[in-house]
């Protein structure tokens, strides 16, 4: 099987794209189902992430950080929308991952543009 990083097929911008939340309900389906390929299909593939506990990722380096890092160790992690505020091209929201080691809920950020998320925000 050819690794990950080397088959993902990264989000193209559309004409006319889903709403920033239609997107963003695309990626948290994806991460829960632990589709990383369905991850990447609704992210730029400049994509920034920032989490607070390290260095940014950007692009491929995130998908591949997250297929290794979390669902690579066989757990259940999912995580649920506790509460949303959504405007224009911005969704922020409160998740919580009831089956982890993360006891506290997270803030995070999404910004869609053209159907691709291009950058998360994530702090806990």
């Amino acid at each position: 099987m050819e690794p990950l990083g080397a088959v993902l097929a990264f989000c193209l911008p559309m004409t006319d794209p889903p709403s920033a939340e239609v997107v963003v309900d695309a990626y948290i389906a994806a991460y829960n189902a632990h589709d990383a390929r369905g991850m990447a299909r609704v992210m730029s593939a400049k994509a920034v992430v920032l989490s607070g506990d390290g260095e940014p990722l950007t692009g491929k380096a995130v998908v591949t950080a997250i297929d290794k890092n979390i669902f690579g160790r066989g757990s259940e992690v999912r995580f649920e929308v506790v509460s949303r505020v959504a405007a224009g091209d911005m969704v922020a929201q409160v998740e919580r991952y009831p089956a982890s080691d993360l006891q506290e809920d997270t803030l995070s950020a999404y910004r869609v543009s053209k159907g691709c998320i291009v950058e998360m925000h994530f702090s806990n």
